[in-house]
């Protein structure tokens, strides 16, 4: 599920998104990218035991974590 942030002056726009029961590293990235590639971008959201994770693997022992994900443009993200 996401949800938009518009842009302030201070950075660049994100979208928050809860992570749900069978999601992937690639299946997150190509819904808020459209694209599998960016799939970095968001594994470097999870906490640093995750930090191995492969861009396949379920992500079923965060369901409910809220990550703010990046326009691609700016490759900054942070757990909210």
């Amino acid at each position: 599920v996401f949800s938009s942030s518009p842009p302030d002056s201070a950075g660049p726009s994100s979208s928050s998104y809860v992570i749900r029961q069978g999601d992937t590293l690639f299946g997150i990235a190509q819904r808020a990218y459209g694209d599998e590639s960016g799939w970095t971008l968001i594994a470097g959201l999870l906490p640093p035991a995750y930090a191995d994770i492969a861009p396949t693997q379920m992500l079923n022992n965060l369901v409910g974590t809220v990550i703010s994900i990046p326009s691609l443009d700016f490759g900054t993200a942070a757990l909210v």
